[in-house]
């Protein structure tokens, strides 16, 4: 077994570190005594991770799972195993899973961004290792990262950020519903979501749909927005693109 290096071995422990502190609270307790159960394939994939470096003990059945060692003794627990790069692929890809796809302390994007405290030790240990590049004073991930992004589904085979895939759709979808309203509606709807608010401004399209199409003049009665293959994700796009400046 080749061993890690030093920035490898560290990387481990910080991520398993952080994933015996995460990894319990998205447990609930099982049938089997004090032995836990994950609630979604994120946790399992930690707890399968930290049951591979002998922090979480296998229970009497296959995915449930009781702690063995506690998150302020791992750094000790794991100073006497022997590590495998088999060990650290799992650690990392269980922790970029927790912190990047489910709990989003770190974000999944390829543009830059500030390292946040919570992840600011292990972020210098993944710049060591090529996962992390400095931009200024901040950083990006680099291609080294694709397979564990991928992996996590937080990336496609060509190395793009799903997440701002389905935005950059949900985003045209979005523009060409608003485009079909009238000119002068739709800026009245901006200035009412500015100044009053989303509720007052989904309250405002209620009354300029009619049964036969929208209108400029506020009707006394609201309408049904689902005749006009109104669907609440596009308002609530053009809410989020008004408030970034670029609705």
């Amino acid at each position: 077994m080749t061993p890690l290096t030093l920035p490898q071995r560290e990387c481990l422990v910080l991520a398993a570190e952080y994933l015996a502190r995460e990894i319990p609270g998205g447990m609930e307790p099982s049938a089997f005594g004090a032995s836990l159960l994950p609630l979604s394939p994120v946790f399992d994939i930690g707890a399968c991770a930290l049951a591979r470096l002998g922090i979480f003990e296998e229970g009497p059945r296959n995915g449930v799972y009781a702690v063995a060692i506690t998150p302020d003794r791992v750094r000790a627990h794991l100073a006497r195993r022997a590590l495998s790069a088999a060990d650290f692929g799992a650690a990392l890809q269980a922790w970029l899973n927790h912190a990047a796809g489910h709990a989003q302390t770190l974000p999944d994007t390829r543009a830059s961004f500030v390292l946040p405290d919570l992840h600011a030790r292990i972020g210098t240990v993944l710049m060591r290792l090529g996962l992390l590049e400095a931009d200024g004073g901040r950083v990006r991930w680099t291609q080294k990262a694709a397979p564990y992004m991928q992996e996590a589904i937080l990336w496609d085979d060509k190395g793009q950020c799903l997440s701002e895939i389905w935005q950059a759709q949900e985003e045209a979808e979005a523009r060409n519903f608003f485009a079909g309203l009238p000119a002068g509606l739709v800026q009245a709807l901006r200035r009412t979501v500015i100044e009053k608010g989303g509720f007052e401004g989904l309250d405002f399209l209620r009354h300029h749909w009619t049964e036969h199409g929208w209108t400029e003049i506020r009707q006394e009665n609201p309408g049904n927005l689902s005749d006009a293959e109104f669907r609440v994700n596009f308002f609530t796009t053009f809410i989020r693109l008004i408030r970034e400046g670029r609705g």
